[in-house]
């Protein structure tokens, strides 16, 4: 088939170049709106198309998605999808009388200025009223217990990762930093002396992190080219040659990118892109396009050493190394292609997206780059002759890959020389110290495995507004203020999407019967019963790290509830709040009126970290518990009266068991979906990782025909696997001590699916250069000289591997630079350790039988072991036979 395709390159290689380039300029049309403005078209671009945010990628049946439509439905005036907090506060001193005046007759009436200036024209409004310490129904929530700071809050209907909030808060970044301290009319600061103004809210967490997701894009992109371009200069010396691998990786990011956006477009695909996605597709097909373009150069080379004219080179070289270049590609498409598997849209998305991409990178170096090289005839050498020589045996002293570029001429293969050497004096004792030393990170990976990040500050570097902002609040207020959890409880079993409703609930409902409107949380004993449970969550207040709760008996929270001291007017106003507060927490809405109740609760811990997710649970529990104590008493209390006859009390306590067994409970806010978020990605990460390692050894027992030989590559690279994320934790943990809260949640997946793909992408290069050499050398010396043949391009393919992957830490995410730190080091071990040394000692001491009778089970199926190869070969002292490198 290569041959076949070899020879159509030869004879036609301007009409390949031809239909790339229409490809080209096809893509650039969907990337530059061409057809749209032409011919009217309506085809959208990446950013037009693309979503951001987690829990919008998260399953449908998901409970705190569940939870947010119920929300809707019953609270229809709880509108608040993010907002902008600004926090006004004095350091170490009470709020002065003219503060709170700057905030009621400066500061609002200019955040409303914005509002109606960003409302105009919206229908819906996209700003809601300005909140601030005088609002009747929170106003008392807003200023702190020391009284040294107030939240002046924007609500926003957006959600907080839309690319729409950025304008408002822009705008009220400027009215802050600049016309409040220079007012435009009078000339000088209208803040009072002493007075600091911060801003916070989740919206402008969200606008930071796209604006900061964007920037590292855009980073990650200029550094990968630049990178790429250094390398292939250092690896060449001839800028054309070092062109050609860097033009085809172009144009297939380029095409790939474009067929990604036309996919995210087709009519009940239902398929999605997200800001970040760009990055990943750049980033991996830059570094493995580049490295089957050096395979095949360096092969092209060979063929040229050998006294091929050019056209008969390139034919003979894509029937060499084409399947390999192919097989070596599918590994890595069908590793990161079993992320399709995931639950969690992101990961589902991304593996399709990826592989896509991969798709079109191989195609490019199979068609694309031999048909540059073959334009370019002698001159692609420039300024070099052509007949530089690389002589095809392993061990030369010539060569123009990076490693030999990197050193005086022939050093770097006197050291594979060596390398080779010592493995076949000392393979165990090679195989036992590199497992000894990496051992210690391996179980440091597995022991920290689950302790990830899924907080979006930590994701942000500490100068950006919001991350300030924060801490400001978290100074003054309880970390759990930036998101509380709701809890909606509701009297009937009907799911929030179900079409029933309340009244389709089964079994009839304390004290009215099964056919009334009347909602439980409308009578006394469903108000009864719901304190009942709030009072097991206020009984363990500090145990469940719960700062405070609001819910209709105490709307302004616990604090704010009237002693037994209290004087006849606070009582009178306490009553007044709830009246207001019972509009609030109960549904008002007609159809669901007294049928859904909502308790707010608000952590000491941030609602992203991962102390709430388990406080979350705990209260979780605690409810669940109460529920089953609270129907095992009604159960009791039936048996007495039907023991005593009391029929009309039992017929009461059983409406009465009914209606508890009926509630049930849906969570909302940031720590519910932060844990259905970690509940998935927990579920996907077994699921795909179960799904690529299956994937990968299928293909390598397809491609090596030796299932035992096969089931060690894998273990070598799932085993470096974890070294590498004891490593990456054991560095961020040691650069940050006090600040480290675990690695980004998205590290563990990204860095299994590529590196194990990729990982067994090396191996396949080298089994099969075994398995050719071993036909000529025998068993053990085959090895050697595979090694040797393979050692300086395979090192130079990671290198150039690894240097795309780091360009990941140009960004500013915390997450990406973890994950371009784990890919880099993660590639440079396999390449550097795994595959030169983990893998020939394993597979010396198989075919030397040094693992007894297991050896035949282990792969190794000669009737005699390589040391009587060796013999054969005329070479005891050594364990190694003369070569043509050697004569």
């Amino acid at each position: 088939m290569f041959d076949w395709l070899g020879k159509i390159i030869e004879r036609r290689w301007q009409v390949i170049l031809v239909l790339w380039g229409v490809a080209v300029l096809v893509a650039l049309g969907v990337h530059r709106e061409w057809y749209n403005r032409l011919f009217g078209a309506q085809i959208k671009t990446f950013n037009q198309v693309a979503t951001d945010g987690e829990f919008a990628f998260l399953p449908a049946e998901m409970q705190s998605l569940l939870g947010e439509q119920l929300l809707a439905k019953a609270f229809p005036e709880d509108l608040l999808k993010s907002s902008v907090v600004i926090v006004v506060r004095r350091k170490d001193q009470p709020l002065q009388p003219e503060d709170e005046a700057f905030i009621e007759e400066v500061l609002k009436p200019r955040l409303e200025a914005i509002r109606d200036k960003r409302n105009l024209g919206r229908d819906p409004q996209i700003i809601l009223p300005i909140i601030t310490f005088q609002d009747a129904k929170m106003g008392q929530l807003l200023v702190s217990d020391d009284k040294e700071a107030s939240l002046v809050i924007m609500p926003l209907r957006s959600e907080f990762l839309e690319w729409g909030n950025r304008p408002i808060i822009e705008d009220v970044e400027e009215l802050l930093d600049i016309k409040l301290a220079d007012d435009p009319v009078m000339h000088k600061s209208v803040i009072p002396t002493g007075l600091g103004l911060h801003m916070s809210g989740s919206a402008t967490v969200g606008r930071d992190m796209l604006v900061a997701g964007r920037d590292s894009a855009r980073s990650t992109e200029r550094a990968t080219v630049i990178l790429v371009v250094l390398l292939l200069l250092i690896i060449y010396r001839a800028p054309i040659l070092a062109a050609i691998p860097l033009v085809t990786v172009a144009v297939s990011v380029v095409i790939a990118k474009a067929l990604v956006v036309l996919l995210a477009q087709v009519p009940g695909l239902n398929y999605r892109v997200f800001f970040g996605m760009e990055t990943y597709i750049t980033v991996v097909t830059y570094g493995t396009g580049v490295d089957y373009c050096l395979f095949l150069i360096a092969r092209y080379k060979e063929e040229l050493d050998k006294g091929f004219p050019l056209p008969k080179a390139l034919t003979a070289t894509l029937s060499q190394v084409g399947a390999a270049v192919t097989a070596s590609a599918l590994t890595v498409i069908c590793g990161i292609g079993m992320m399709v598997f995931a639950q969690f849209g992101k990961f589902r998305e991304a593996g399709i997206g990826i592989s896509l991409s991969l798709c079109v990178g191989l195609l490019a170096a199979l068609t694309l780059a031999p048909a540059l090289l073959r334009l370019c005839g002698r001159w692609a050498f420039w300024p070099h002759a052509r007949t530089e020589r690389i002589p095809a045996e392993a061990g030369s002293t010539g060569g123009t890959t990076l490693i030999n570029r990197l050193g005086p001429r022939g050093k770097i293969q006197v050291l594979w020389e060596r390398v080779g050497t010592v493995l076949l004096k000392r393979p165990g004792l090679i195989l036992s110290a590199c497992f000894v030393i990496m051992l210690p990170f391996a179980l440091l990976g597995i022991y920290r495995y689950e302790y990830l990040s899924y907080g979006l500050l930590s994701e942000l570097p500490s100068t950006k507004k919001s991350v300030e902002g924060a801490k400001a609040v978290q100074s003054h207020f309880p970390a759990g203020y930036a998101g509380p959890l709701t809890i909606l409880v509701r009297d009937y079993e009907a799911g929030p999407n179900s079409a029933k409703g309340p009244n389709s609930a089964k079994g009839p409902k304390s004290g009215m019967g099964p056919e009334s409107d009347e909602g439980f949380f409308s009578t006394n004993e469903g108000s009864a019963t719901l304190e009942e449970l709030i009072g097991q969550l206020i009984d363990r207040l500090k145990e469940l790290g719960i700062a405070d709760i609001r819910y209709f008996a105490a709307p302004l929270g616990l604090k704010n509830i009237p002693g037994p001291d209290a004087s006849a007017r606070e009582l009178m106003g306490h009553t007044l709040v709830k009246k207001r507060g019972k509009k609030y927490y109960v549904s008002p809405v007609p159809d669901l009126s007294g049928h859904v109740a909502r308790v707010d609760v608000v952590f000491e811990a941030d609602p992203f970290d991962r102390e709430s997710i388990q406080q979350y649970t705990a209260v979780e529990a605690t409810i669940t518990n109460s529920i089953k104590s609270m129907i095992t008493t009604r159960e009791t209390d039936i048996r007495e009266a039907s023991e005593n006859h009391d029929d009309e009390t039992a017929q009461s306590l059983g409406q009465s068991l009914d209606s508890l067994k009926n509630l049930r409970f849906n969570f909302v806010g940031p720590t519910a979906s932060i844990r259905d978020l970690k509940t998935v990605t927990d579920h996907d990460q077994i699921v795909i990782d179960l799904a690529v390692l299956a994937a990968v050894f299928l293909i390598l027992v397809i491609l090596l025909r030796k299932v035992a030989i096969s089931a060690y590559l894998i273990v070598s690279v799932f085993f470096s696997y974890f070294v590498t994320l004891g490593v990456t934790f054991s560095y961020y943990y040691l650069k940050d001590p006090e600040n480290f809260g675990g690695l980004d949640w998205k590290v563990p997946m990204f860095l299994f699916t590529i590196l194990m793909a990729i990982g067994e992408d090396y191996n396949i290069f080298l089994m099969t250069r075994i398995e050719e050499e071993q036909k000529r050398h025998g068993s053990v010396e085959g090895i050697r000289i595979a090694m040797l043949r393979t050692g300086t391009i395979i090192s130079s393919c990671g290198i150039i591997m690894a240097g795309t992957f780091s360009s990941l830490l140009f960004g500013t995410l915390v997450g990406m630079q973890q994950l371009g730190f784990a890919l880099a080091f993660g590639v440079l071990l396999d390449t550097f350790v795994v595959r030169p040394l983990l893998v020939p000692a394993y597979l010396i001491l198989l075919y030397r039988g040094k693992f007894g009778s297991l050896t035949r089970l282990l792969g190794h199926s000669a009737n005699e072991n390589s040391e009587n190869d060796d013999k054969k070969k005329g070479n005891l002292t050594t364990g190694r036979t003369k070569t043509p490198v050697d004569t």
